[in-house]
Parts: C-alpha cells; structure tokens; sequence
C-alpha cells in the first residue's frame, strides 16, 4: 500500500513534466492579424535602429562623438536589429503571409547584416564611407515602407 501511494504522486510530477516539456518544442503560428503586428513592430524597430546607426555614423564622422561611444551605440544596434529578426523569424507564418513573412525575413536579414558591416567597418578603420551612409538612409526607408504595408 505504501509502495502504490508513493508511486502515484511520482507518475504525476513525469507526466506533468513530459506536457510541460513537449509544450516547449511546439511552433506557434499566430493568426494573420498578430503575425502582421509582430511583423510591424520588428520592421519599425530595425529601422529606428537602422536610423540610429546612420545618426551615430554621422556624428562620429564629425568628431562629435568619442570613438568608443560610438562603437558601443552601433554595438547595442546591431544586437537590437538581430533581436527584432529573431521576432519574426521564430513564428511560422500563417499561410496567408508566406511571401510577405519572406520579403520581411530577407529585409531584416539586410538590416542585421548592413548594421553588422558597418559597426565592424567603423571598428576596423574608424571611416564612415558616404555610400554607407546612403545605404542606411535606403534601408531604413525600405524597413518603414514595409512596416507601413503590413
């Protein structure tokens, strides 16, 4: 008897544990509305970021900022770009937005590796190159004209 009552909590805690571990490996794909809002607010946020950079760029150009200032801020930019990818990318899409949640994908996926060139460009040789500039500029209205057709 006391064998079967200490073997019944144990069997319990196991198949609360195997739920609460099989609920963790699921995929959540959200509805079409709250994937576009997760969408818009990660575009919206690469390029506030984007935009930052860009701004950082300019003043450390000018001698405005102290070198490792401005290092830090493209640093924390470029880990901001990567986290507002990562938003978008961990949700499978709902099949209504395959093709824009590719486009949105790609755009990001820009973003992060435009950031990350330009903090490691800036580091390596303390340049900020006009067409970079203009890059940032371009990418950022791209990130907004897509968070906006969401």
């Amino acid at each position: 008897m006391s064998t079967r009552a200490a073997g019944g909590p144990a069997v319990v805690v196991l198949l609360l544990l195997a739920l609460l571990l099989g609920a963790c490996g699921t995929v959540k794909e959200p509805d079409p509305e709250d994937w576009d809002e997760t969408a818009r607010v990660s575009l919206t946020d690469a390029a506030s970021e984007v935009s930052a950079v860009k701004l950082t760029l300019v003043h450390a150009r000018s001698d405005d900022l102290w070198r490792s200032y401005a290092v830090v801020v493209l640093a924390d930019a470029e880990e901001a770009v990567g986290k507002a990818e990562d938003k978008v990318t961990v949700l499978q899409p709902p099949p209504a937005r395959t093709k824009v949640a590719d486009k949105v994908a790609n755009l990001l996926a820009t973003a992060s590796d435009v950031v990350g060139k330009a903090r490691q460009s800036y580091v390596a040789s303390h340049r900020v190159e006009d067409q970079l500039l203009h890059r940032l500029d371009v990418l950022a209205g791209r990130l907004e004209h897509q968070a906006k057709a969401l």
